[in-house]
């Protein structure tokens, strides 16, 4: 053991004060070690605090998520808006596109049968003068005078139309019969 110097010593009096200074240093010591034990057994309170430090980390984690999902669907969202109006306009293009060609269509029909019908009403009239070149004057002469007949009176000339049909059907069902 060290021995404590009495109070007349001469050298008494520094060393009473370094103690005092050794006890205080070691109060403030054990103060803090008393306190890191109080906390550590303080079962409790480290989990609040824990839950503290996860909860905070988790509204941090939540906000970042959050944010960055704001930040995708607005891209989603902006891709989405030039999509649709890239596919309008492509629909744009090809409905014009489409009229264009339906309307060229149309004119080549129309120019095609007004040439098939220039055609045709060609080869009727060759058909009807080499017809009236070889039909002798007398018949033409009762062909014009029947068409004449015809133009005044119609209904006469569709009862006779009407009755040499029936003639020719009976005549065809008893030529048919007889086979």
């Amino acid at each position: 053991m060290t021995s404590i110097p009495e109070a007349n010593e001469p050298g008494a009096a520094a060393s009473k004060d370094e103690l005092r200074e050794q006890i205080e240093q070691t109060r403030e010591e054990l103060g803090d070690t008393v306190e890191a034990l109080a906390a550590k057994a303080d079962i409790k309170g480290r989990a609040q605090d824990k839950a503290a430090r996860v909860k905070e980390q988790v509204g941090r984690k939540s906000a970042e998520v959050t944010a960055d999902a704001r930040v995708k669907a607005a891209q989603v969202k902006t891709e989405a808006r030039e999509k649709a109006a890239h596919v309008k306009t492509d629909a744009r293009e090809k409905a014009a596109e489409a009229r264009e060609k339906a309307a060229h269509v149309k004119t080549e029909a129309l120019d095609k049968a007004a040439q098939v019908t220039a055609e045709a009403r060609d080869k009727a009239a060759q058909a009807a003068h080499v017809v009236q070149d070889r039909t002798p004057e007398p018949v033409r002469a009762v062909a014009v005078r029947a068409a004449d007949t015809g133009r005044r009176n119609p209904v006469p000339v569709a009862v006779a139309a009407a009755a040499l049909a029936v003639l020719a059907v009976v005549l065809l069902r008893r030529g048919g019969k007889r086979r």
